[in-house]
Order: C-alpha cells, then structure tokens, then sequence
C-alpha cells in the first residue's frame, strides 16, 4: 500500500478556528480524513 499525501487547510478567523485534513493521493477528490472547529478566545 501506498502512503498517500496529507493535506491541511486551516481557517483562523477572529472568533472561530477551523481545520480540515485530507488525503490526496491518486484520486479525482480528496478523501477527508478529519474536521475540527473551535472558539478562538
């Protein structure tokens, strides 16, 4: 099995911290592997 390649996209806004983690390898759309949110106090 091929190790894929991780992608990470994070959104730091002024209230809210988002994040989502995907997979990209060798597929027409990434597979999302995880999201998470919280407060940015």
């Amino acid at each position: 099995m091929r190790r894929g390649e991780i992608l990470v996209g994070l959104d730091l806004g002024s209230s809210r911290i988002k994040v989502v983690v995907a997979d990209i390898t060798d597929r027409e759309l990434p597979e999302i592997l995880g999201i998470g949110s919280g407060g940015s106090w």
